[in-house]
């Protein structure tokens, strides 16, 4: 099944099972939204990384899963789903 077009928000993915999730979402073509806690530099490179090897739209956001105002906005993060 190709999960190309398709968009995946993986929280908890700046590491450990979580990036390996994003991981293998953009590995089948899915654009892919990181989530999760990190020094921003290094994150950046990890998401260009993941969107380079895939070739697909990978972002970052660094919301807080006990904000909701956070969560929302994330899912809404700057049409990150738009084809």
């Amino acid at each position: 099944m190709s999960l190309e077009g398709k968009a995946a928000l993986v929280t908890g993915s700046t590491s450990g099972i979580g990036l390996a999730i994003a991981q293998a979402f953009a590995a089948e073509g899915c654009r892919v939204m990181l989530n999760g806690l990190g020094d921003r530099c290094a994150i950046d490179a990890l998401r260009d990384g993941i969107a380079r090897k895939a070739g697909v739209k990978v972002a970052y956001n660094a919301a807080d899963m006990s904000k909701p105002a956070e969560i929302a906005d994330l899912v809404t993060d700057g049409g990150w789903t738009a084809q």
